[in-house]
């Protein structure tokens, strides 16, 4: 049963029914608090009433060290995952979870849209959604007006170079003097590995019998195990020792060296990231399904596959012969 009542210069609507807590409302027109009275009242009958109190008092930074204690219990920490977190504490951490509306996240999306590329902005926005799914499945947190729905940037077309004609032996040959250059290069393509993937390989994460690597760290999350090529084998057996780091450099200072040799090869436009274009495409040419490479990759999304594969025309030729 619904109390109204003047309270100041408002009209206050209690609804008081069995088996929930009273729930309370203020507004400027009686006639309001009458709605919203009714409304309540018919909800609570038809059990679709969720209680907005508790996504009222749990903001956004609240629910973020949730799942953060929840994941370093797990052990399944994510360097780029923690990033995006950093961005959205930084500026929707504030907000209550029942503030974060389409029109909140819809600026959100158009002011990170002038400073990051659609991409990035894409990434942050789906683990946000992903938050706001966790708070009802995992935290008991309900969000009355579910979690928003908003459209997302179009994502650009992803990046098409590959490696041309003699362009890896001329990187090879540049790199020739700096051999965890050399090395990190040929292991790029063969592995079809991320930077920060490689840069984590340890001693203790290679075994040379069964020809595989296990790589520790991955922008998903999830550990994965991958199968080694010849070279691959050889190039890592070749550089443990102990069970430390296999490459003793910084993610950074990888690129950096990479760029040096590129412009010392005279190759343009080259990125250290085509390099895993380059082993992905490969794996494709030597026949593989797409379940296979996305095995290998570490692409938990189909679509973001395709974006990474370039099958030069050529090959496809070779192929069409053949039958």
């Amino acid at each position: 049963m619904a109390t109204i009542r003047k309270l100041r210069d408002k009209w206050q609507a209690q609804v008081r029914l069995k088996g929930i807590k009273p729930i309370t409302k203020s507004f400027i027109k009686k006639s309001d608090a009458v709605d919203w009275s009714r409304v309540i009242e018919s909800q609570v009958t038809l059990g679709t009433y969720v209680d907005p109190r508790a996504s009222e008092r749990i903001t956004l930074d609240s629910l973020i060290d949730l799942y953060l204690q929840r994941k370093v219990a797990s052990g399944a920490e994510n360097r780029a995952e923690q990033s995006r977190l950093k961005r959205l504490r930084s500026v929707l951490g504030a907000f209550s979870l029942s503030q974060l509306s389409v029109a909140v996240l819809s600026q959100f999306r158009d002011q990170r849209l002038l400073r990051a590329n659609p991409a990035t902005v894409v990434h942050e926005l789906s683990l946000l959604a992903r938050l706001l799914r966790l708070a009802t499945s995992n935290f008991g947190i309900p969000l009355p007006q579910g979690v928003p729905r908003i459209r997302l940037p179009k994502m650009p077309h992803g990046r098409t170079r590959r490696l041309c004609g003699d362009e890896e032996s001329r990187l090879l040959e540049a790199a020739k003097t700096d051999p965890e250059l050399s090395d990190f290069i040929l292991l790029a393509i063969e592995c079809a590995t991320r930077r920060s993937e490689l840069i984590e390989v340890k001693g203790v994460d290679i075994n040379l019998g069964s020809r595989t690597v296990l790589l520790p760290v991955t922008k998903s999350g999830i550990p994965r195990v991958i199968p080694l090529t010849r070279k691959a084998l050889k190039t890592l057996g070749a550089r443990v020792a102990g069970d430390g780091r296999v490459f003793s450099i910084s993610a950074t200072a990888m690129s950096q060296r990479f760029s040096l040799a590129c412009k010392k090869a005279g190759i343009s436009d080259l990125r250290i990231h085509d390099l895993r274009h380059e082993g992905i495409s490969r794996l494709f040419e030597l026949g593989l399904s797409t379940v296979e490479v996305a095995a290998i990759s570490g692409h938990q999304s189909l679509a973001m596959l395709h974006r990474y594969t370039h099958i030069r025309a050529e090959h496809l030729i070779s192929r069409l012969d053949e039958k």
